[in-house]
């Protein structure tokens, strides 16, 4: 068993990345060898981080686990190190730097907390307009990828380009809003498949894709814009009237409440 008995909180945190990475991203079991390595490795230079989550999402784990991989000369493998950097990128993503957890079975119950009666109110507001807001941003996020897979690629996305490009269009997409009087409605914007016409959500993506100095896809983004120009992500004149007229979106604004003034 790789697993011990004797082992640290931390390696056993480490185990379910691991466990997860197996299952989601690599599709097969890590080599022995590879997680011995990171268990020692955690136990160096985990401490030094406020979650694991962070440390799986840097380098230094990995410089250390390459000391302990087999001979000095030998590398520890790109592809696990990419299996738990998305992993754990994801995890940040929803500021969430828990370990993975499996979901419940038939027979499991989930004891949820109860709500707390000195909680502001506004507060539970603002987390439900920020989920709402990253809900959408994934759902078209996603039906853009699939598309650009089966009509432009040919192949799946990296899982680390998907997320990236979430990221950085968590940062950027549905943070202003614009009366329109003509069709007596609110608009929420820039929407995503605008920013996917453009340029800036790309430079954006590139900042959490794998490590500094890492190109994002070229290949993605031909396929990604063109899907999106002819989607209707154009710019336009009515893009520079809603720039200029546009009022940035509190965290607890009320636009939020109904997906009428969201467009994709």
């Amino acid at each position: 068993e790789l697993l011990q008995a004797n082992e640290t909180d931390m390696e056993k945190e480490l185990y379910a990345w691991i466990q997860k990475a197996e299952r989601e991203e690599l599709d097969k079991e890590m080599r022995p060898e590879a997680v011995t390595a990171l268990k020692r490795a955690i136990v160096n230079v985990g401490e030094s981080y406020a979650s694991l989550a962070e440390c799986l999402l840097g380098n230094e784990i990995y410089e250390e686990a390459e000391r302990f991989y087999f001979e000095p000369e030998d590398d520890f493998p790109l592809k696990y190190t990419s299996a738990l950097r998305a992993l754990a990128l994801a995890a940040l993503a929803e500021d969430d730097g828990a370990p993975p957890q499996d979901t419940p079975t038939n027979n499991e119950t989930v004891e949820e907390d109860a709500p707390d009666s000195n909680q502001d109110p506004k507060e539970n507001t603002t987390k439900t307009n920020e989920s709402r807001r990253k809900e959408l941003i994934d759902q078209v996020i996603d039906k853009f990828v699939k598309q650009a897979e089966e009509e432009e690629l040919e192949k799946e996305m990296r899982q680390e380009g998907v997320k990236a490009l979430k990221i950085a269009a968590y940062k950027m997409a549905y943070r202003k809003k614009y009366y329109d009087m003509a069709n007596d409605k609110i608009v929420i914007f820039p929407s995503v498949t605008k920013l996917l016409a453009g340029i800036e959500i790309y430079e954006e993506a590139e900042k959490y894709y794998y490590e500094d100095g890492d190109d994002y896809p070229l290949k993605y983004i031909a396929a990604l814009r063109g899907i999106a120009l002819v989607s209707g992500g154009a710019p336009d004149e009515e893009d520079e009237k809603m720039e200029s007229m546009g009022t940035d979106i509190e965290a607890n604004d009320e636009v939020f409440a109904t997906g009428d003034s969201f467009e994709p």
